[in-house]
């Protein structure tokens, strides 16, 4: 979207969007504010349940007479998906409309895993902007609209428990699906370990989230407290500009973490195609154990999460410690006893020869 403002400076630029399942964070609630949007349209599906809201939405588009509609579609889209929005750009009245790329994998996921490398999503989302004629050159940027009334919130709140001026390191706990969570009770030893080394812990999360953060900051003990709920989006993200290090998992965090260019270490599992979601940016780590099933494709898996099982306490305290101190080398970790190979590495740099680990993995065992 930054790209699209930067070619057309003068446009009236609007966002267009929905939320696929209610409860889940919305791009306005984060874009609110920006300089670089002038108008976000939020269709939500309640809205759109029966002929009446298709209608009137497609009524609304109609009155704004766009020239330009870029199409901009999840990964996960299907066909189906995409020929709805293309559609929909038709029947607005758009007088040009670009994009729509099909990027799903539904087949061969563990073959095109080990054999392709897969662009991650801001390659993905910028090659679909660029082969529309726009120039990418100094990109990604994330302009987020953090006011000081955001940081002024943050700094009341520190100031409130008395850790103002505190050096800051913030945990996220919670994902989306299953397949992404990490132990709770690890989160807690980490926190606690950092805690020790005279860290302040802040655990962050949303409102449906402030359960879980609350038991992580009880097993880690003192110098941590839960945020979880407590801030707005752009509150958290002011939040995350004053830490030295998130640790987190495959969710949003990580990714607010890269915006703002905080360090972060991501811990995630092997359900999904390699790469494809790590955060963009320097000092971004990323652990990733390597196992047979593999790139399933599952929400749910049926093996108790064994790829973030493999993942110790102390690798994940030994390498924060490392970020923290500032020895920003990859560290020289060796597969832990009973992984397949420890996928240990900055985030955007290539994987070296996944069969390579594969084999290393298996002599060991």
């Amino acid at each position: 979207m930054h790209a699209i403002r930067r070619a057309y400076p003068l446009a009236r630029i609007t966002l267009v969007t929905w939320p696929e399942e209610m409860g889940r964070a919305e791009t306005g609630k984060l874009l609110e504010g920006a300089e670089w949007l002038d108008e976000i349209l939020i269709y939500r599906k309640a809205e759109l349940a029966g002929l009446r809201g298709k209608l009137a939405m497609l009524r609304d588009l109609r009155r704004r007479r766009f020239d330009v509609w870029f199409g901009i579609p999840a990964s996960h889209w299907s066909l189906g998906k995409l020929l709805v929005t293309m559609l929909l750009a038709r029947l607005a009245h758009a007088k040009w409309a670009y994009g729509w790329r099909l990027s799903r994998v539904g087949s061969f996921a563990q073959a095109q895993s080990e054999w392709l490398d897969r662009p991650t999503q801001v390659e993905r989302l910028l090659a679909i902007v660029r082969k529309a004629g726009l120039q990418c050159e100094g990109l990604p940027r994330w302009p987020l609209p953090i006011k000081d009334a955001h940081r002024q919130r943050v700094c009341a709140l520190l100031n409130e428990i008395g850790w103002r001026s505190q050096p800051l390191v913030a945990i996220a706990p919670c994902a989306g699906h299953a397949n992404r969570r990490w132990p709770i009770e690890r989160f807690g030893a980490a926190a606690r370990a950092l805690a020790e080394d005279g860290w302040r812990v802040v655990i962050v999360g949303g409102p449906a989230d402030a359960a879980t953060c609350e038991a992580v900051a009880y097993d880690a003990g003192g110098k941590t407290i839960s945020l979880a709920g407590r801030l707005s989006l752009l509150e958290s993200c002011a939040l995350l500009e004053r830490c030295r290090l998130l640790i987190g998992l495959d969710s949003g965090p990580q990714h607010l973490a890269s915006a703002v260019g905080t360090p972060c270490i991501s811990l995630f599992s092997f359900a999904e195609l390699r790469g494809e979601w790590v955060p963009w940016g320097r000092s971004k780590w990323v652990i990733q154990n390597w196992v047979d099933c593999h790139t399933c494709l599952r929400e749910e898996c049926p093996f108790d999460n064994r790829c973030m099982e493999l993942t110790s306490v102390e690798l994940v305290v030994a390498l924060a410690r490392r970020v923290l101190n500032g020895e920003d080398s990859a560290p020289p970790f060796p597969a832990e006893p009973g992984t397949t190979g420890l996928v240990l590495r900055r985030a955007n740099a290539r994987y070296t020869d996944q069969r390579t680990r594969a084999q290393e993995g298996c002599a060991e065992r």
